[in-house]
């Protein structure tokens, strides 16, 4: 499960991948009874989806930062639901 903490390539700790999975929406309850084969893959997940989240983030504040009023208009126009 590498993973970026800070500016360094570190290996979370067991409690660093327990804390991201609470935040993640699952429980404590839950973790204690998930088997290791369970917890693996939701830590895997939640690292995905953090990450792609990120990307996301960068390039929201790309189009922020260096889009067109018609191109915010578009995507704001395209997150409506």
């Amino acid at each position: 499960f590498p993973v970026t903490i800070g500016m360094r390539n570190e290996e979370p700790t067991w409690f660093d991948l327990f804390q991201r999975l609470i935040s993640n929406g699952h429980r404590h309850e839950d973790i204690l009874n998930y088997t290791w084969s369970q917890f693996q893959a939701y830590s895997t997940a939640v690292t995905k989806q953090i990450r792609r989240d990120s990307v996301v983030r960068v390039h929201q504040m790309l189009l922020a930062s260096r889009g067109s009023e018609k191109a915010l208009d578009a995507y704001f126009d395209e997150m409506k639901d």
